[in-house]
């Protein structure tokens, strides 16, 4: 599933979009605190495109929104989502595939440490 159908990150942009309206800014007013235009605003807010991290902390600063309760309070929400269950696995099955290349990382890895060995047969 692309990140743009997933509720979590509907529910995000919505957030944004509440806040810019709350702060009676305007989608062109927005655009230009951010440099960007008002197609761009109106597209990310009705999630026709994705909002990428560097974006993403330029709207909170725009919007004067801090962008750690943004995510903390996804987080929160979300625990029971499986599609967040998901992103962990795939963000294991990444640090699984660059300790393969970069081993002296390995001890490093958070997922490592929970005292399971399964991963060391995908090494």
């Amino acid at each position: 599933m692309k990140t743009i159908y997933n509720p979590a990150y509907r529910r995000l942009i919505a957030r944004i979009k509440a806040r810019r309206i709350d702060a009676h800014l305007t989608k062109v007013a927005a655009g230009r605190r951010v440099c960007m235009s008002r197609n761009w605003v109106a597209k990310i807010e009705m999630c026709e495109l994705r909002l990428d991290v560097l974006h993403f902390v330029r709207l909170c600063r725009a919007y004067k929104l801090k962008a750690s309760d943004l995510i903390k309070s996804l987080e929160e929400e979300s625990s029971d989502d499986p599609s967040l269950a998901i992103l962990g696995f795939f963000m294991f099955y990444h640090e699984v595939c660059y300790a393969k290349f970069f081993p002296s990382v390995l001890p490093n890895f958070s997922f490592y440490q929970s005292g399971s060995d399964w991963y060391k047969k995908l090494l």
